[in-house]
């Protein structure tokens, strides 16, 4: 009786320690099922890492957002150790703010970024239009596309080394998507579509969002497969406190949160076994915690051993496991001998297959792959790139899937406050209008307009030459007026205004990415009327003509905080008639800089500039002028007016705030000491000099620009600029 109430007693213990098993195979079938959660889902791996080492063999996989990003990597036959390596070689910034890098901007593009230094791109058509993602996921599209592209051709992802299943929502249907078919990458990155944040995927049938609006922790995906038992692994995160303070968008992200854990609870009720992870201390964008979120999934997973030891295998039943899935992973890609495209337009294809065409016949090279896609988009004409195998005639190549910018007119805008002169701030609204491929498609027809301080139109027709590479005319036409201030130290002594109206036709010659030579011939008509003070340049009013040759070269890595590279800005002008000059003069100017890191943090800078009319002396407006918070900064603004200066200036400045990506680089601290001749005996000081120190918080929207500055004579200023550094 006794040892009948003891084995009673055993297996009523059984029966309480192991989870029900629907199965009664001695090695259950195990589907493991992963969560969506941004950063925190990188703790998976360390889940994974521990069931490797315990040999507990995972038949089936199934994952939501990063759930799936992690998923589908170890479904591809990638072990604990590969999957740490990639997602500590993933530039996270640059996935998440999904930026090109700056050196791979086209020259126009980078134009484009210096006068309007903002991430913000609205498109026109029909109407405003907002984006419908910060991010267009074009980088991490990359990185999905690099591993997943040896599975190009499965039929359907029960082929691959481990069977795979995401979840996505469609929002056509609004209902939940599972992908068990199809091309692996895009499947990936439907799935983490996060709203608003990223660009939602789609094709004729379907618009796909991130699947933790209806399933973070796809249980049911994961048994439907065919799991015996399902193994869950729940991301457990910080509750909020009552006393939280919310923005909008604070209440907005709770509220998500609050749908998602309701899901996520009714799928954890339905696991037969649950690991949950404790990353309450994390958010979902500590993604520089990579090691720290995969020793908590092993950790974890080890509070666990006693019940998930139960269904490891002897070692000659893992080596067949392993064995088995081995054979089905695809590490070798033959080289492409082809380049197809599709989803652009027939001249775009022509450039994509001629951009591309270099690749093919040797192995594929991804970092090469990867650098000339980035360069393409760089371009502006294109969203993403993606791409992937394809056959054609029993050869093997590559296949480029474009989306090009849908709106036919994209536009930068700009908020810009210029406080260098805090007793006179100026304000001004501003955008940047562009259309692409108008009578050529490589041409681009450009229009900036402003209001406010500064108000007025300048449009330009750019055109290259196709038979001429490199080669290009730039007409346009400008008609603006802008107010031209006199300032003695901090007191204002004059104020005008500078009208023009004018058309000019260049020509020239556009050295890859980095730098333009140009000639051109400017005809219009000027006018500096004076509205209040001292009559200190006069009222002028005369024909403009201006022949100009002009070289321009941009090599930073980021035009409004650079970190390392140099510029030149030279013009040289011939003008055969100006504001109240009596005969033909020229004039030309240069200005250098040169950026060099001392640290990861900390940069060197020193500039130059210098200008010059050649002796000649013009009884209107002087040709260059000095005082503002990037040239001599303590002095008013056009305090220092003349037709010859020098300018050299040095300086130090460091990153001292890093921003989330999606918020911008950060906060940098800076100090420069700037020193100069002056040859115009107006200026008090015929060698002026400074120091300053100053912030610049660089955000997404444009930077912000303070400082304090102190120069000889007794010159001293406050200044400030928001929305671009003039």
């Amino acid at each position: 009786m006794k040892l009948h109430l003891l084995l009673a007693a055993l297996c009523l213990f059984t029966s309480l320690a192991i989870p029900q098993q629907p199965s009664a195979t001695p090695h259950p079938r195990i589907g493991l099922v992963l969560e969506g959660g941004g950063a925190l889902g990188i703790a998976h791996i360390g889940v994974i890492r521990w069931l490797e080492e315990n040999h507990i063999p995972v038949r089936y996989l199934a994952g939501t957002s990063m759930g799936a990003l992690v998923g589908g990597l170890y479904a591809t036959g990638n072990d604990p150790a590969q999957l740490q390596q990639i997602v500590n070689s993933i530039d996270w910034d640059a996935v998440l703010s999904d930026q090109i890098p700056y050196q791979d901007l086209a020259y126009r593009r980078k134009q484009d970024y210096r006068d309007y230094p903002n991430a913000l791109e609205l498109g026109l058509q029909s109407g405003l239009r907002l984006p419908s993602g910060f991010n267009s996921g074009y980088q991490v599209g990359l990185i999905l596309d690099r591993y997943m592209l040896p599975y190009s051709d499965i039929k359907n992802f029960d082929q691959l080394p481990i069977p795979f299943r995401c979840v996505a929502v469609d929002l056509v249907s609004r209902q939940k998507y599972v992908f068990d078919s199809g091309p692996v990458a895009q499947a990936m990155r439907a799935s983490m579509s996060l709203p608003a944040f990223f660009s939602p995927v789609s094709d004729r049938q379907h618009i796909y969002v991130d699947g933790g609006l209806l399933d973070n922790l796809p249980v049911d995906v994961g048994r439907a497969m065919g799991a015996d038992l399902v193994l869950a692994v729940h991301l457990q995160t910080k509750p909020l406190s009552p006393g939280a303070t919310l923005s909008s968008f604070g209440v907005m992200s709770e509220s998500v949160s609050v749908v998602v854990a309701a899901n996520e609870l009714a799928s954890m009720q339905k696991a037969d076994l649950l690991v949950s992870v404790d990353v309450s201390d994390f958010s979902s964008t500590d993604y520089q915690d990579v090691n720290k979120l995969i020793a908590r999934g092993y950790e974890a997973a080890k509070e666990k051993a006693s019940i998930l030891r139960q269904f490891s295998v002897d070692d000659a039943t893992w080596n067949q496991y392993v064995a088995e899935r081995n054979s089905r992973r695809i590490n070798v890609v033959q080289q492409p001998e082809f380049v197809a495209v599709q989803g652009a337009t027939p001249d775009a294809t022509k450039m994509i297959q001629r951009d591309l065409k270099k690749l093919t016949g040797r192995p594929l090279d991804y970092t090469k792959l990867n650098q000339d896609l980035t360069r393409i988009v760089g371009t502006g004409r294109f969203s993403t790139l993606d791409y992937s195998l394809a056959q054609q005639q029993g050869q093997t190549g590559l296949l480029i899937s474009a989306a090009q910018k849908q709106s036919p007119i994209l536009i930068n805008p700009l908020i810009a406050i210029d406080g260098s002169e805090i007793q006179n701030v100026r304000f001004a609204l501003g955008a940047r209008l562009t259309k692409f491929g108008t009578g050529e498609s490589e041409s681009e027809w450009r229009t900036d307009l402003a209001f406010g301080s500064e108000y007025g139109l300048s449009t330009d027709y750019f055109r290259p030459f196709r038979s001429v590479p490199g080669w290009f005319i730039d007409p346009g036409i400008i008609a603006n007026t802008s107010p031209f201030d006199v300032y003695y130290r901090n007191t204002q002594i004059a104020a005008y205004r500078m009208q023009k109206v004018s058309g000019y036709f260049d020509a020239g010659y556009m050295f890859g990415r980095s730098s333009e030579l140009r000639f051109g011939y400017e005809l219009g008509y000027l006018t500096l009327k004076q509205q209040v003070g001292s009559p200190v340049l006069g009222n002028l009013g005369d024909r403009l003509g201006e022949s100009s040759v002009s070289y321009h070269l941009d090599l930073v890595d980021d035009p409004v905080v650079p970190h390392e590279g140099e510029t030149i800005d030279s013009h040289f002008s011939w003008f055969d008639t100006y504001l109240g000059v009596p005969s033909a003069f020229p004039s030309a100017e240069i200005r250098g800089a040169r950026y060099q890191p001392v640290s990861s943090l900390g940069t060197v800078f020193t500039t130059f500039s210098g200008g010059t009319d050649f002796g000649y002396t013009q009884s209107g407006l002087p040709s260059f002028s000095l005082g503002d918070p990037l040239r001599l900064a303590a002095y008013g603004r056009n305090e220092l007016l003349t037709n010859q200066y020098a300018l050299i200036q040095a300086g130090y400045l460091e990153q001292i705030v890093k921003f989330p990506a999606i918020l911008g680089k950060g906060i940098y601290a800076y100090g420069e000491v700037e020193g100069g001749r002056v040859y115009n005996q107006r200026n008090e000081s015929q060698w002026p000099a400074d120091g300053v120190l100053g912030m610049i918080v660089q955000t997404a929207f444009g930077p912000v620009i303070a400082g304090g500055s102190y120069g000889t004579t007794g010159h001293k200023k406050f200044f400030f600029q928001v929305g671009r550094v003039f």
